[in-house]
Formats: C-alpha cells, structure tokens, sequence
C-alpha cells in the first residue's frame, strides 16, 4: 500500500527474503526503513541481474547485515530447501511477481509456511484488467487472479489479512509502436507464451486506440499484505 500503516514485527533482527528482486527498486524502498533491523537479506530472481552494486552501496555501515542473491525458479523445490525453509523467515516481500507463476496457491502455501511467528508477506501482483488492450487484440499468455481469489487463498493458508487493495492505472503513448517498447523494457507483458512477428504486428497494426489516436496501457495492481496471526504484544514497526 502507498499509506502509511503500522506493522508488527518482533524486536529481534530481522530475516528478510524478496522474491523478484528484479533491478532493485522496490527493494531500495523497503530497506530505508528496515536495514538498521535487518540480520539477513536473501533477493532471489529467475534471471541474473549484472548489476547489483548497489546493494552494496545500501548496506555500507551496516557490516552486520548479511547478504545473498540466489539466481533459481521461486517454484522449485531447490529454492524451497535454501530460501524457504520451515519458521524461517520474518518478512518475504514480493513485487509484481505471482502472475507469473504456475501455482500461486501453492508459492503462498509455503511461503506462509516459512513464516516465523508473526512473520509477514507483503506482495502487490497484477489484477484482471490489466493490459486490456492486449488481451483484447492477442491475447494473454498470463492469467490475472482476482483480490478476492487471492484473499481466500491466503486465509487458507492460515494468513490474516491486514491490508488488501488495489488500483488502476492508464498509461497514454503517441503510438502504438511507443506502447509496445515500454512493454518490452518492463517486462510486465502479459505477451502469449511463443510471441511471433506475426503476433506483433497484428498488436501494432490493431491496437484500440483513444478518441484522439493515442495507445494505451492499463494496469491493475493489487496490494495485499498478510500476516500470520498474532497472539502476543508486539514492537510497532511504521514502514
């Protein structure tokens, strides 16, 4: 969530793991506030990011802090065994993540599973709607799940819900040729699975367009932060 809000955390360091580091931008937020708590720092992501001197840069003063990047699928079970194990971790944030998984259910299960005692998992992703204009002219090789799914997956994994929004977002270029290079740059495509020339073509040539003959993205993000049930006091924590 874009608010402020109050999170409980335990006055311990803290065991922090990211799933989807991508080029850092979410995490540089999070640890403005959060690495003078922080023991351990685990950024996973499915592709090698080269450059990631800036976390050096951001613990500098912090020699305590210990760090390390893991380039593997989320969903494996390698991945689980080093990143997720059980009552291992305090806080697991995701960016724009889980609509690209296969199993979104089973991803929650266990990361709520690796969860300390009043850890948390913080997470946006991507809601129906999102990059209509391409759904409706190619086709989506993503399935967008609804807050709502995604809630009552979370409660089914004994997570309480303490914050779930979401909000819409529209993105105007002068072409279509514009709308489809931002695409790429981001990678937040929603593109069929095996794109063709073919396929870009046909979205360039039949993009809706807006009355005035601009392209337009649209995108629906979803804000969900979840908590396993907290039974004792706790040291508020502002992030």
């Amino acid at each position: 969530s874009r608010r402020q809000r109050q999170m409980c955390i335990r006055d311990s360091k803290l065991t922090l793991l990211e799933l989807g580091y991508g080029d850092g931008t979410f995490t540089r937020t999070y640890l403005r506030y959060l690495s003078p708590h922080c023991k351990l720092l685990t950024l996973s992501d499915i592709n090698r990011q080269e450059d990631a001197g800036w976390i050096e840069e951001r613990f500098d003063g912090h020699p305590d802090i210990n760090i390390e990047i893991l380039q593997a699928d989320a969903e494996s079970e390698d991945f689980h065994r080093m990143a997720l194990a059980e009552n291992s971790r305090d806080i697991i944030f995701s960016s724009s993540m889980f609509q690209w998984l296969n199993s979104p259910r089973q991803m929650l299960k266990v990361c709520a599973e690796a969860l300390c005692h009043r850890g948390i998992i913080a997470l946006s992703f991507y809601g129906p709607g999102t990059l209509k204009e391409v759904n409706d002219t190619v086709g989506s090789g993503l399935k967008y799940h609804s807050p709502e799914w995604m809630a009552r997956i979370a409660r089914e994994c004994n997570l309480k819900i303490e914050s779930l929004e979401s909000e819409e977002e529209t993105i105007v270029f002068d072409t279509s040729t514009e709308a489809l290079r931002h695409l790429r740059l981001t990678g937040v495509n929603a593109l069929p699975a095996t794109p063709s020339p073919a396929k870009a073509r046909q979205l360039l040539n039949h993009w809706p367009l807006t009355p005035d003959g601009k392209a337009s993205l649209t995108f629906r993000p979803v804000y969900m932060l979840s908590l396993i049930h907290i039974s004792e006091p706790t040291r508020p924590l502002y992030i």
